[in-house]
């Protein structure tokens, strides 16, 4: 990323919001989102920012009060994208 002042809050939870969930493993087809509630609901937090990266960071936790923290049992891959400038037109 090259300049990480764009990064906006809002931006990176879009970025980030826009993650995939896939079914359990033996699977072929995607499912529809896992989460019924918002999955970052601890927040997400940036730091170390350098001249070509960052380091981002979060806990998926739907319903942080809950054993488990509302997650599914299997594995949730997770996508993320960065850009240049807040209405993500330059996705780095």
């Amino acid at each position: 990323m090259r300049n990480l002042d764009s990064l906006s809050r809002r931006g990176l939870l879009l970025g980030l919001g826009a993650g995939t969930a896939a079914m359990g493993a033996g699977r072929a087809a995607l499912a529809d989102p896992v989460f019924a509630e918002y999955p970052f609901q601890l927040g997400i937090a940036a730091g170390d920012p350098q001249p070509d990266g960052f380091v981002i960071w979060t806990r998926l936790a739907p319903d942080p009060m809950a054993i488990g923290y509302g997650m599914p049992s299997q594995p949730v891959p997770v996508k993320w994208e960065v850009a240049t400038d807040r209405g993500f037109s330059n996705v780095a």
